[in-house]
């Protein structure tokens, strides 16, 4: 028996000789690509607004295996016709290990059977993902190490056909809490920054922002950076122990946010001190949000899910805290500031009277010796912008009253004829392109009309 299997590895060594590793390379699967391109089709992602976010756009490129490719004249020559570079710089390209080169649209189908010819060489079709806001892409998301953000952990719905998402997160909300970021890291000239923006009533994300690197989902602040909000609730409470109040609170699991990655963070079985807790910004805002309204919310940045012609919202779990007393005011917290403390943590709900948002705004790596004296008093403007409800989208004709500038009201969904009953009113010239409903337009909804006079539908 032992003969035979001798026999059998010997014959397959000489039989791997014989072929040739080059042609096992040559006929074997090309690498699939971790960034960038994709091999399936994702559906679109919106913001609340119906913005364009996120798409799938169908791409050729070429896998090339450098062990087998053989880096001839002809070869080089039909690479460098069909890609538009010239022969040096692929060779160039291939000395350095890169093995995929990106197709220009167009490019006639005699080329790439050409192309596929070539020893080590693989077409591919692809879908490049394109973000028109890159500022959001990681939020989206992509990075180096391939999917991430939203689409990562909504990956199995947008693969699905005609499957788009609507973000509860406006663009506008987005750029003005990256302002607001970027204003806290240049004043303490922090290394990374973050910020989150929860709406109360419904739990949903309406603003989150990362700089620099920094991991929202990550469990390093400890929760007596922050204690005086919650010591005031844990006192005014009828739990009959912190630890219980804190579990109550959600702190020791995950939030549930819809991204992947998330740390469920360290709540000890006998809490002694806050000292031994340590949670995430987002399990943070969210305990926040939790104290002003007894209801333990899971946030979620998705707000809507359209396949084919259906619609329907994705819901946000909802628990009672039943011996919670639901604080009456709002207020701001903050902590650290300086080298010493190494961060700073700004925390609170807004406006005071009656809130209806829990924030957050965390920088690390600070590198100032002390906490100028008015950033104490430091409100992230974009929670004024954030406060602002979003427009229904009920479509109503606009009615502009005596010196009073109309507004854009909502056409998505409507065919061009509706959109174009509710326009009429308004005196504008309307450019469209596509057939169908419109799913796009501009100007956006609610914004003032006082000095537009032509808007532009996208219809699919």
């Amino acid at each position: 028996m032992k003969r035979v299997a001798v026999l059998a590895l010997l014959l397959g060594v000489i039989f791997l000789l014989t072929r040739g590793v080059s042609g096992l390379l040559n006929r074997a699967e090309p690498p699939k690509k971790a960034t960038g391109y994709q091999e399936h089709h994702l559906g679109e992602i919106y913001d609340v607004e119906g913005r364009l976010l996120a798409e799938s756009v169908p791409v050729k490129g070429l896998t090339i295996l450098p062990q087998a490719f053989q880096p001839e004249e002809e070869a080089l020559l039909l690479l460098s016709k069909a890609t538009g570079k010239p022969p040096s710089a692929l060779t160039v390209f291939l000395s350095e290990g890169k093995d995929f080169l990106y197709l220009p649209p167009g490019l006639s189908d005699e080329v790439i059977s050409r192309l596929e010819r070539l020893e080590g060489v693989f077409v591919r079709r692809y879908f490049e993902r394109r973000y028109p806001f890159s500022e959001f892409r990681p939020l989206m998301g992509r990075s180096d190490s391939g999917l991430i953000g939203v689409e990562a952990y909504y990956r199995r719905l947008l693969s699905r056909p005609e499957t788009n998402l609507r973000l509860a997160v406006k663009l506008e909300s987005e750029e003005a809490l990256r302002a607001d970021v970027k204003r806290a890291m240049r004043l303490l000239r922090a290394e990374a920054g973050g910020g989150i923006i929860l709406d109360l009533r419904s739990g949903r994300v309406k603003a989150i922002v990362s700089e620099g690197g920094l991991d929202l989902l990550s469990s390093d602040i400890s929760l007596a950076a922050l204690e005086e909000p919650f010591e005031e609730a844990y006192e005014d409470s009828m739990f009959e122990n912190e630890g219980d109040f804190l579990r109550a609170l959600g702190f020791g699991e995950p939030t549930g946010i819809d991204l992947p990655g998330e740390d469920v963070g360290v709540l000890p079985l006998e809490v002694s001190s806050f000292e031994d807790v340590l949670v995430s910004p987002i399990q943070l805002v969210r305990a926040l949000a939790a104290i002003a309204t007894g209801k333990l919310h899971s946030p979620k940045l998705v707000l809507e899910v359209q396949s084919g012609e259906e619609h329907y919202q994705l819901a946000t779990t909802q628990e009672e805290i039943d011996d919670l007393v639901p604080r009456e005011k709002g207020g701001a917290w903050w902590w650290g500031g300086s080298r010493k403390a190494g961060a700073f943590l700004l925390a609170g709900l807004y406006p005071r009277q009656k809130p209806t948002l829990a924030y957050l705004l965390y920088v690390k790596g600070v590198k100032v010796w002390g906490l100028p004296c008015y950033y104490t008093r430091f409100i992230p403007k974009s929670l004024r912008l954030a406060k602002t409800r979003t427009l229904a989208r009920a479509h109503k004709k606009p009615e502009a009253s005596a010196g009073k500038a109309a507004v854009m009201p909502d056409v998505r969904g409507l065919t061009l004829k509706e959109a174009l009953e509710h326009l009429a009113p308004l005196g504008l010239k309307v450019s469209f392109s596509g057939f169908g409903v419109t799913v796009r337009q501009w100007p956006a909804p609610g914004a003032s009309l006082k000095k537009v006079k032509e808007c532009y539908l996208v219809l699919k």
